[in-house]
């Protein structure tokens, strides 16, 4: 059938009976109107479910934790004022900058722990790429025993 005889018969290409008068382009588009809603409702409705909260939703709720939090992010604030002051204070002088680098490596190491002893580096050249004016030398290492790393050196052409 061509659309001509659909029209003649009162039939849209969809089959439907079309009332006299009625456009069979504006039935169309109600159609595909309708047949989108059903496509995009259930995704709307899995969009509008999905909860992108990190906390909790009664995070606020216990006043309890709340006085904690408070406290906890007070004495933040306040151990951060006290080392901006030392700071401030440090840099007023040769001497204040040398002592207080000497007590922020002394607590770095505090926190770290001990160090491990120097161990043989094991060291070993892998392989060695020559350019213009320098060379390249690939490099394997063992920083610590079992744990290797790779390194490039570069190395100037003649007393360099």
């Amino acid at each position: 059938m061509n659309p001509n005889q659909i029209k003649a018969e009162g039939l849209d290409p969809a089959g439907f009976a079309l009332p006299e008068g009625s456009r069979p382009a504006a039935k169309i588009f109600i159609v595909a109107l309708l047949f989108a809603a059903t496509l995009i409702t259930p995704a709307a409705t899995t969009l509008a479910q999905t909860d992108y909260r990190v906390l909790p939703r009664d995070f606020n709720a216990d006043k309890t934790q709340q006085m904690m939090r408070a406290y906890q992010r007070g004495q933040a604030h306040d151990a951060l004022d006290r080392r901006l002051t030392e700071l401030e204070s440090a840099l007023e002088s040769a001497e204040g900058i040398a002592a207080y680098q000497h007590r922020r490596r002394e607590f770095l190491r505090w926190t770290l722990g001990e160090l491990p002893q120097p161990a043989p580096l094991n060291a070993r050249v892998t392989g060695t790429l020559t350019a213009d004016g320098y060379s390249i030398e690939k490099l394997l290492f063992e920083s610590q025993p079992g744990f290797h790393v790779t390194a490039l050196v570069y190395r100037p052409d003649g007393e360099g």
